[in-house]
């Protein structure tokens, strides 16, 4: 039996993960496309809309390390090829820093950037040349950009420090250019090798 190809794409109850789910989707031949939030409705709605991949919801907190790991067991399980992982889950709070409720800034943390940390380490050993690591900041809320287009930092230092097999790319896009356009651009792995 062949590997199953996936994607992995967190915060994918709504918003720009709801739409990087969709436009993997229809875009590219995988066999499954995780879906991870802590909102299992609004995914199962999503995948309603899927027409060639399977879709398999997975309903976890990324902040709780042992959703982490129940993930985690289960890529050593089920060992696929991970062809995609979007780390789109995330939030931002605005306001004084000392007026922000400490816990509620652990959370922020543990979010955006400790469980994106955790999940490409445990996605690399499923990679395979030319897969694609994309993170979406914006998603979170972290920082405002002025410009209206989607903006994209290449990272050559994490396929160097990490794995010479991943393609990564970080984008910053503000919601309003996501809500007024509807639509993500997603560049094929094999291409966006650089």
């Amino acid at each position: 039996a062949s590997t199953r190809k996936i994607a992995l794409v967190t915060g994918a109850s709504s918003g720009i993960g709801a739409e990087f789910a969709l436009q993997i989707e229809s875009k590219y031949y995988l066999d499954e496309i995780w879906m991870v939030a802590r909102r299992d409705a609004p995914m199962k709605e999503l995948a309603e809309k899927f027409l060639k991949s399977r879709a398999v919801i997975l309903t976890l907190d990324l902040t709780n390390r042992s959703d982490l790991l129940a993930l985690e067991r289960r890529l050593a399980e089920e060992k696929p090829e991970v062809q995609f992982l979007v780390n789109n889950a995330g939030y931002g709070k605005y306001g004084p820093f000392a007026e922000l409720g400490l816990e509620e800034q652990i959370k922020m943390i543990e979010l955006n950037v400790s469980a994106p940390t955790y999940l490409t380490r445990i996605a690399i050993p499923y990679m395979k040349p030319g897969a694609s690591v994309t993170g979406s900041p914006s998603a979170a809320g972290v920082g405002k950009l002025s410009a209206e287009a989607p903006q994209t930092m290449r990272t050559p230092s994490l396929k160097k420090s990490v794995s010479p097999k991943v393609t990564s790319t970080w984008s910053r896009c503000p919601r309003s250019y996501i809500d007024r356009r509807h639509s993500l651009s997603i560049t094929s792995p094999e291409t966006n090798v650089s």
